[in-house]
């Protein structure tokens, strides 16, 4: 995926750029580490889901609002506060549903399965 290529993508730039003053190549770079990260995350979140971590996840989903956050990213920020939240209520399809959602949002960033 070309590393501006969507509209979520282009908005997480501009945010970055406008909050932190980096542009170019070392906006590229950042956001070759934070898809990476991401992934990471997403893989945890799966995992901690499949294996009924339940306080665990709600870590991942910690994480995940923080990065979100820092990205400007209100929809993922939002999608794991309610992770976080219900983590501990064995919702478990409703969980699944969530992570879902932010699974949509992270592939929007490019973050690759």
């Amino acid at each position: 995926m070309c590393p501006r290529s969507n509209a979520r993508i282009q908005a997480v730039y501009r945010h970055l750029s406008r909050e932190y003053q980096i542009d170019g190549a070392e906006l590229d770079e950042l956001m070759g580490a934070v898809r990476i990260n991401l992934a990471e995350l997403r893989d945890e979140m799966h995992r901690c889901l499949d294996e009924k971590q339940w306080d665990e996840l709600c870590r991942v989903a910690h994480s995940v609002k923080g990065v979100a956050s820092n990205l400007g990213q209100e929809e993922m920020r939002r999608l794991a506060l309610v992770l976080e939240k219900e983590s501990g209520s064995g919702a478990e399809n409703r969980l699944r549903k969530v992570a879902a959602g932010l699974g949509r949002l992270f592939a929007e960033l490019g973050v690759e399965e």
